[in-house]
């Protein structure tokens, strides 16, 4: 809510001061177009911000990062079930993880029921049951319940 008040501020102000300011003098209409150009320009940024982070919190309460803001960004839909490689036995229960990518040797993955991001190394994991852009009934969430 602040990056949306914050970008309409912007956006106000990347209208009047220019106006207000540069408009008499002749130098000042190309100054003009630039500062509007700028101001319109931070307010984009702002904007797209504060509705990226509406979709970080989509994620974070109800598994659903399917968003067009997003996935320009290069955010992928991927859910996986991690197993041990030397025992075979599911981690974490067997929930569904969001695969956030792989680095350095390790996976970087969300964990919706818990709400934590961990890192685990990929020599000891094995992804199992990948599924990509799952199907969810409307009204799911993956938040453990409270007690």
């Amino acid at each position: 809510m602040a990056a949306v008040i914050t970008a309409v501020v912007i956006g106000v102000l990347a209208f009047l001061v220019p106006f207000r300011l540069l408009r008499p003098r002749p130098a000042g209409r190309a100054g003009m177009k630039i500062v509007v150009a700028a101001f319109t320009g931070i307010g984009l940024g702002f904007a797209l911000m504060g509705r990226m982070e509406g979709d970080a919190h989509e994620v974070a309460e109800k598994g659903r990062p399917a968003s067009m803001l997003l996935a320009m960004a290069g955010f992928q839909d991927q859910w996986v079930v991690l197993t041990d490689r030397d025992s075979g036995k599911a981690l974490r229960g067997g929930a569904e993880l969001l695969l956030l990518g792989e680095r350095e040797g390790a996976y970087a993955l969300y964990d919706c029921a818990n709400q934590e991001t961990f890192r685990i190394s990929i020599d000891s994991t094995v992804l199992r049951q990948v599924t990509l852009e799952p199907d969810r009934p409307s009204g799911y969430t993956c938040a453990k319940p409270k007690s």
